[in-house]
């Protein structure tokens, strides 16, 4: 996996953390009487975390390598948390009157580490796995009909 695909991969990875961010939470600033304590809905939350989880996941495949399993996975990963955190971290300060926002930034970022090295890890496993049984079939020798 060259620097160049590692560096393009982690751009795109940014650039849909922040879409999954404002896709399923960005625009909602309404606050619901039902006592949620917030502008989101349940499903919105869970929705944008299968997403997350799912991308994590998918960038850490595709980046996995043999030679270095968990760089191209880990920097993309990382990329993709940064512009989740990005995105979310700009909306509160925007609209945040109280300072408050840094708390729930701090508090975002540690969750988003957590989850993404818990994702990249899935992903890598499941990429060595794939390489693994490539490997083992490619090593099989065909018996020849003769």
């Amino acid at each position: 996996m060259s620097k160049t695909s590692i560096a393009v991969g982690s751009l795109v990875a940014a650039i849909l953390g922040a879409a999954t961010w404002m896709i399923w939470c960005g625009f909602d600033t309404t606050y619901y009487p039902e006592g949620t304590g917030g502008p989101y809905t349940t499903w919105q939350v869970v929705c944008c975390g299968i997403t997350f989880a799912v991308l994590a996941v998918g960038f850490a495949y595709r980046y996995s390598s043999r030679k270095s399993p968990f760089f191209g996975s880990a920097i993309t990963g990382i990329a993709l948390a940064l512009g989740f955190w990005l995105a979310w971290t700009i909306q509160a300060g925007m609209t945040d009157e109280t300072g408050l926002f840094l708390v729930g930034a701090m508090m975002l970022g540690t969750g988003l580490t957590l989850s993404t090295f818990i994702c990249v890890a899935v992903g890598v496993a499941l990429s060595q796995l794939v390489l693994r049984r490539e490997k083992a079939t490619s090593d099989k020798v065909e018996p020849s009909a003769g």
